[in-house]
C-alpha cells in the first residue's frame, strides 16, 4: 500500500502503537495448553522476526551510513526476503512448515490469490535446511538482497552497488573455499526463490491480524529508527 495513502504523522503514530504491540507479541509466554504451532506462536514467531531483521540492520555498518532515504528504499524491496532467510534461519531450530501446514493458514491463502506462494515458502525451507547455510553465508545472503543497486528512487547508486559486489564476491569466495560449487549454486537457487514470493502473501500470512494497512516496510523503518529495546531472544 503506497505510502502517499495516509497522512505520514498518522501512519508514524500507528506505526509506533503497532511496534509497541509487536514487543509485547515477542516476549509473550505461550501458555502450556497452547500448541507452539497454533495462531498465537505464529503471531510471536512473526513479530521476534521482525525484531531480529532490525537488530540485523543494525550491526551493518554500510547500511547505517546510507542516506534515510536509501534505507528507506532498500527496505522497501528487500524485506520480505529478509523475514524469508530469517524464517528460515529460525527453522533449522523449530519445524515451522507445520506452522504453514496450520489448517487456519491454508483456508487464509486458499481464498486469496496467493495460494502458490505457500508452495514456494515451503521450498525455501526445505532447501535451506537441506543445504544448511551457517551464519556468514546467511549474512552474505542477506547484504547480497538487501543492497540492490538497480532500483528507482536511489541515490548512493554507486556505493550501493559496490556494497552488493563486495557481498557477492565475500558470498562467493566464502561458501567455495570452505564447501563447493555445488553448494553455493543451491544458495544462488534459494535467493532465486526468495524473490518469487509476494510481499503481499507474507503480510496476509503472519501480520494481517496485528499491523493493519500499516506497510512492514514503513513499520521497519519506524523500529530501525527507534532507540527501543529489541527482543529477540
Amino acid at each position: 500500500m503506497p505510502q502517499t495513502c495516509f497522512d505520514i504523522d498518522e501512519a508514524d503514530t500507528q506505526s509506533s502503537q503497532i511496534v509497541q504491540k509487536l514487543s509485547n507479541t515477542s516476549t509473550r509466554i505461550i501458555n502450556h495448553e497452547e500448541s507452539k504451532f497454533s495462531y498465537g506462536y505464529r503471531l510471536e514467531t512473526a513479530a521476534k522476526l521482525l525484531f531480529m531483521i532490525v537488530q540485523w540492520m543494525r550491526d551493518i555498518i554500510p547500511f547505517q551510513n546510507l542516506l534515510e532515504n536509501d534505507r528507506r528504499v532498500l527496505l522497501e524491496e528487500a524485506w520480505t526476503q529478509l523475514f524469508l532467510v530469517h524464517l528460515a534461519q529460525w527453522s533449522k531450530s523449530w519445524n515451522l512448515i507445520e506452522i504453514l501446514e496450520d489448517e487456519q493458514v491454508c483456508k487464509r491463502l486458499q481464498d486469496s490469490a496467493f495460494y502458490h506462494e505457500l508452495i514456494t515458502i515451503k521450498r525455501i525451507l526445505h532447501l535451506f535446511k537441506e543445504l544448511s547455510p551457517d551464519e556468514s553465508e546467511c549474512g552474505c545472503m542477506k547484504a547480497v538482497v538487501l543492497f540492490t543497486p538497480d532500483l528507482a528512487n536511489l541515490l548512493a547508486v554507486e556505493t550501493i552497488e559496490m556494497i552488493h559486489s563486495q557481498a557477492f564476491y565475500s558470498f562467493y569466495d566464502y561458501t567455495i573455499s570452505r564447501h563447493s560449487h555445488v553448494k553455493f549454486l543451491g544458495l544462488i537457487r534459494l535467493l532465486f526463490l526468495l524473490n518469487h514470493v509476494n510481499s503481499k502473501a507474507i503480510e496476509l500470512l503472519f501480520f494481517c491480524d496485528t499491523i493493519g494497512q500499516i506497510p512492514i516496510s514503513h513499520l521497519l523503518s519506524n523500529m530501525y529508527n527507534t532507540d527501543q529495546k529489541l527482543y529477540c531472544n
